[in-house]
């Protein structure tokens, strides 16, 4: 405040004095959280040692709770599943073994007599249901991935208190995390301090042996972004993930209202395995985002697409969201009506970011758009607040993903509304910076009444909301492109290109590590219905060498070790040679200085 700059420095002095009385009371009246996790020894089973000292607990009864649900999951994953042998020591020298009475929750009795709780919490690597960057990894080619949901548990009554986490390391690895850490080099340990339960697992770490290749920063105007690799199996640069994505940084930066909400640091924590699973992707965190991938197969695009809309989460719902989302009970969740506007939001922002930033070209952000609305046309979904309400039913869970696709058409939709009727002067994010200066304290608005908020302040978006949110029941996708003058003509000149393929329909990788190809020309010429791959010029096959088969790059000849009934063979094989009819799409601007297209195209709010 500009008054507190005109005060005496005697005055000022005894401000800061007098705050440090009331923080350093306010800290040693509530106890910490401490927490050990050693990840020192050798890894047996994929399995770590925790350790909780100082529970402090004042009652008899207590219980630890594992979350079910964390925030950015849209499913149940049960994090109590991955924690074995919980022993409870007691003040007087008993050590007794429990076990979980419900899932995900364990039982203290004599609460106030326990002194120290241990346990082995498991990798997470191998479960093929759960989402990876949600997970946690032990000593995967060198690499810890440290989600503390899957580690710590929590209990209702300490979960507000401070965390104190030791972690025990051999002296060749070392952190990349957003929390603060200090490092004792001589006793090979980092602690590592979050304020709360919820501070603590919104911020994972990653953990190797990093080489110089493996991170990388990027300064930005009020901060520092930065990169970390592990494991980096595939022997990638970091120095090649910041070119790529620098762009979008660039264009995030220069927006006002990113730029204000974005301070201090931000981490980048990718991970590989190269066990398949279809459960890869990325998960965003208020400092942080975790990428998993099994491959780097259109890596570039994985990239663009997954670091701005992660990166963007910092808008929504990380500094704007209701109290359900602020409140979130981790084993009871009450889901917030508004995914709309945490996922499609942020997916639609992601693309303009990318556009802006020129990873993507005006055709490829209307082609984006327009795969989203046919996608939301056979989700068929009635009411995405209904729908965002109940995401944990099953008949949504099949379809969880609209949320992103008809949250971001629908956004499209909102952006258009508000440049039109502003001529082209307001967008959407003019109506997210109104809502975050009209929310609460630290962004937290009013689950019930955010639409009507919003209404008085912008009657126009009454009827948006009432047919295209709260009741799903328009998509005017094609008019608002035919009133943009924006349309999509093919080119009458026919293409055709020649290219080599092995005739694949289908592959499917299972273990032990072989490939597994159905109904197709490769079958039919050798005679087998179900062809085994175990090896590939030589070497045993891994998920990432399917795609040798889906798209050679020449006319190489394979030799391919194949089993037939009970016997192994070795035969070589040659792709096929075809070619195919292209007909490329251009796009159709009838008016170039239209400003309510050219609102609509870019991004943000400039400073």
């Amino acid at each position: 405040m500009k008054q507190s700059l005109l005060m005496k420095p005697i005055t000022g002095l005894f401000i800061v004095f007098l705050f440090q009385i009331i923080l350093a009371s306010s800290i040693f009246g509530q106890a910490t959280n401490n927490v050990v996790i050693d990840l020192s020894k050798e890894i047996t089973n994929d399995k770590i040692q925790v350790e909780i000292h100082d529970l402090n607990f004042k009652k008899n009864r207590d219980t630890l709770f594992f979350p079910a649900v964390v925030l950015g999951m849209y499913e149940e994953n049960n994090f109590g599943q991955y924690i074995d042998e919980i022993k409870v020591s007691y003040v007087n020298g008993d050590i007794k073994t429990i076990k979980s009475t419900k899932q995900n929750l364990f039982i203290l009795k004599d609460a106030a007599e326990v002194t120290k709780v241990s346990y082995w919490a498991k990798s997470t690597i191998n479960n093929k249901s759960l989402f990876l960057p949600a997970g946690s990894f032990f000593e995967q080619h060198g690499a810890f991935l440290l989600n503390f949901h899957s580690l710590v548990p929590y209990s209702k009554s300490t979960m507000n208190n401070s965390y104190k986490i030791t972690i025990k390391r051999n002296n060749e690895i070392t952190a990349v995390g957003a929390l603060p850490i200090k490092s004792i080099e001589e006793e090979d340990k980092d602690i590592i301090t979050a304020a709360d339960y919820h501070e603590l697992i919104d911020s994972p770490f990653l953990y190797s042996k990093f080489k110089a290749k493996d991170t990388t920063s990027i300064r930005l105007k009020h901060g520092i972004i930065q990169i970390a690799i592990a494991p980096n199996i595939y022997n990638l640069d970091a120095e090649y993930i910041k070119k790529t994505i620098a762009p979008v940084l660039n264009v995030l930066e220069k927006d006002s209202l990113f730029s204000t909400l974005f301070e201090d640091k931000y981490c980048l924590l990718f991970g590989f395995t190269d066990e398949y699973s279809h459960n890869t992707g990325a998960l965003e965190h208020n400092k942080s985002s975790v990428y998993i991938f099994n491959d780097t197969n259109d890596f570039d695009n994985k990239l663009k697409e997954f670091v701005a809309h992660e990166i963007l989460h910092i808008l929504t719902p990380l500094n704007l969201r209701s109290e359900r989302i602020d409140a979130f009970d981790f084993n009871s969740p009450l889901f917030s009506k508004h995914l709309w506007l945490y996922e499609g939001v942020t997916e639609y922002l992601a693309m303009k970011a990318n556009m802006n930033a020129k990873l993507i070209d005006t055709l490829q952000f209307f082609k984006q758009l327009r795969m989203n609305y046919n996608y939301g046309k056979e989700s068929n979904i009635k009411s995405l607040t209904q729908f965002s309400e109940n995401i944990l039913d099953k008949r949504h869970q099949e379809n969880y993903g609209a949320i992103y696709t008809q949250g971001a058409i629908t956004a499209f939709y909102l952006d258009y509304l508000f440049a039109k009727e502003s001529g082209g002067e307001l967008g959407i994010s003019d109506l997210l910076a109104y809502a975050m200066k009209s929310a609460s304290t630290d962004g937290v608005f009013n689950e019930e009444t955010f639409f009507q908020d919003l209404e008085d302040e912008f009657p126009i978006v009454k009827d948006f909301f009432e047919n295209m949110i709260i009741s799903s029941n328009k998509s005017p996708f094609h008019d608002y492109l035919n009133q943009l003058g924006v349309s999509f003509k093919k080119d009458t000149i026919q293409r055709s290109k020649t290219y080599f393929t092995y005739g694949l329909r289908r592959i499917d990788y299972r273990l032990p590590k072989y490939i597994v190809i159905k109904n197709q020309e490769l079958n039919d010429s050798l005679g087998i219905k179900k062809l085994k791959i175990h090896k590939i010029n030589g070497k045993t096959v891994k998920y990432a060498d399917s795609w040798k088969l889906f798209s050679p790059k020449s006319n190489e000849v394979l030799k391919i070790k194949i089993k037939k009934g009970f016997k192994f063979k070795t035969i070589e094989i040659s792709p096929f040679k075809r070619s195919y009819h292209y007909y490329p799409e251009h796009l159709k601007i009838d008016d170039l200085e239209n400003n309510i297209l050219n609102r609509i195209l870019k991004f943000g709010i400039e400073q």
